[in-house]
């Protein structure tokens, strides 16, 4: 809507027979006339959204002094995928210079640095706020699904020589040899000062690295000890 006409408008009702029609009205001038009116259709296709897209009214009235706010919506999806990412906000403001190059109404609306660069703060707060573990629960609950505890697991399908030749020798397959896995979660309770404390952890290692040990033990039998690992592999 905004990319429409270049103004702002805020949620007003839901109206319709079922429900599924929503109001939009003018945030920059009051009892404005301008609205908008979505009524959201049954899609016929997987995967798809149709919609009515209806307008009416005049902008009329006093401007109201609204400021946009934020990251335009016909950016969000994008900015987020991006922030996420390794570029920084410059990359990314560029990237989207490029995408949108040819297309004025868009460009105008584009986030500024400073813009991307507080909305990836605030993205890696949230991240950082979601992955947060304060309970032998919450850890065991995300370590749930990188738990390795045999063989196929770890081999990520049926244990044979040809299946684990091809997993560590395949360059496209890098991804899966680097992936975390959780081997043990522990905990400890004790007592602090008269206190009774909880302290938890885990034993974690990749496949590349655990294959390692492996190669250790086979290189150094002809030594006549078990292991003996370098400070790399420690």
């Amino acid at each position: 809507m905004e990319l429409y006409d270049a103004h702002s408008y805020v949620h007003r009702h839901n109206n319709g027979k079922c429900g599924n029609a929503d109001t939009y009205k003018c945030a920059e001038h009051h009892k404005c006339d301008r609205f908008f009116r979505i009524q959201k259709l049954r899609a016929t296709e997987p995967g798809t959204l149709p919609f009515l897209l209806e307008v009416k009214g005049s902008h009329s009235g006093k401007l109201t002094g609204h400021k946009k706010k934020g990251i335009h919506p016909a950016f969000a999806v994008e900015v987020d995928a991006a922030a996420m990412g390794k570029d920084g906000p410059q990359a990314i403001l560029n990237s989207l210079q490029m995408k949108y190059e040819n297309q004025a109404h868009l460009l105008r609306h584009l986030p500024t640095r400073t813009m991307t660069k507080s909305h990836r703060g605030y993205l890696m707060g949230k991240a950082a706020e979601a992955t947060k573990i304060e309970t032998f629960a919450d850890l065991y609950q995300w370590a749930s699904l990188r738990m390795c505890q045999d063989e196929a697991i770890f081999l990520t399908g049926k244990l044979s020589t040809a299946r684990a030749t091809k997993l560590f020798s395949a360059q496209s397959l890098l991804g899966v040899q680097n992936e975390m896995l959780v081997l043990k979660c522990f905990e400890h309770r004790f007592e602090e000062a008269g206190a009774s404390m909880e302290s938890f952890g885990l034993i974690m290692t990749t496949r590349r690295v655990f294959r390692n040990v492996l190669y250790a033990v086979e290189g150094q039998q002809s030594d006549g000890v078990f292991a003996a690992a370098d400070g790399t592999l420690e």
